[in-house]
């Protein structure tokens, strides 16, 4: 899954161009909870949603820039 964004990145030339990327955002975000829901214990679980709710504003604000 990270695989296709580093590939991605790799292939338009930088990370400048995510910046601005919904999708990558979002992908973000499912990956963090992915994480959160591999977690042991409540601290660790409550950070990577925490990081995906970042991720999701992240990714309201660049469909507000476009």
């Amino acid at each position: 899954m990270a695989g296709y964004w580093d590939e991605r990145m790799l292939r338009d030339g930088g990370e400048v161009g995510l910046i601005n990327d919904r999708d990558y955002w979002l992908h973000r975000a499912a990956e963090a909870r992915l994480i959160g829901s591999l977690c042991q214990d409540q601290i660790s679980q409550d950070i990577m949603e925490r990081l995906a709710q970042y991720y999701d504003e992240l990714a309201l604000r660049s469909e507000a820039s476009d």
